[in-house]
């Protein structure tokens, strides 16, 4: 199996002198399959998270489309000119919201590259090492205390008066207990304020004395938290 593995991979490459639509439609092949295990590793790892964009659903579009790409400009200087002028209109409408979306598209980007240029030693290693990485990442990141990170959205409704007069120390009390406290929105209605922020909850984060503190400091029509997983926000 490996003998005839090996002699197939031989026969792709384009400097073999065998017909070049073997060696192009095996490495879009091989494209479309390590997207494909890219997006089962992103669904493994992250798809509980609620902020992200669900770019892995691209995956198995970007992989190939990028792998031809890269083969088709091999054989064409002025195409790979082209291209630069092409590539800048290109714009993601979706946002990418989460630090390891862009980390997995550029493990889908780079692994179309590896295939473009029949590079597949190169791509055996960059996927095992992704795997490897995740794993570690995964099981050591719920046993070390400094890589145990747990983000969240909170959502925090109080009168239009009381947030006039109390934001500051609203502001103040809530970076005093919770790590990368950022503000995300505002919304005003009926009398009401609704502010939304995200955060990282420190270890042994006492939720019922954060929420004692607040009702101390101003009157609260609502207060929600909503706990992401590891990493999450």
């Amino acid at each position: 199996m490996p003998q005839i593995l090996e002699r197939l991979l031989r026969q792709a490459r384009p400097d073999s002198g065998q017909d070049p639509f073997v060696g192009i439609l095996l490495a879009l092949v091989v494209s479309t399959v390590v997207a494909l295990i890219v997006r089962l590793l992103y669904r493994l790892f992250y798809e509980e998270s609620e902020t992200g964009s669900q770019i892995d659903r691209s995956f198995l579009l970007i992989s190939p489309a990028i792998t031809a790409l890269f083969i088709t400009i091999q054989f064409s200087l002025p195409l790979s000119l082209g291209l630069l002028g092409a590539l800048s209109i290109v714009r993601f409408r979706v946002p990418i919201r989460e630090p390891e979306e862009v980390g997995f598209l550029m493990v889908v980007i780079a692994s179309a590259i590896a295939c473009a240029t029949y590079s597949y030693l190169v791509l055996a290693m960059l996927i095992v090492l992704v795997v490897v990485a995740l794993l570690l990442q995964h099981y050591l990141g719920s046993r070390i205390p400094g890589l145990r990170r747990s983000g969240g959205l909170l959502m925090l409704t109080v009168a239009d008066a009381a947030y006039k007069q109390h934001a500051r120390a609203i502001e103040a009390l809530l970076s005093g207990r919770l790590n990368r406290i950022r503000f995300e929105h505002l919304n005003g209605r009926d009398g009401m304020t609704t502010l939304n922020y995200t955060f990282r909850a420190r270890e042994g984060t006492d939720w019922s004395a954060i929420r004692s503190e607040l009702e101390a400091l101003t009157p609260l029509n609502a207060l929600s938290v909503l706990r992401t997983p590891q990493g999450g926000v």
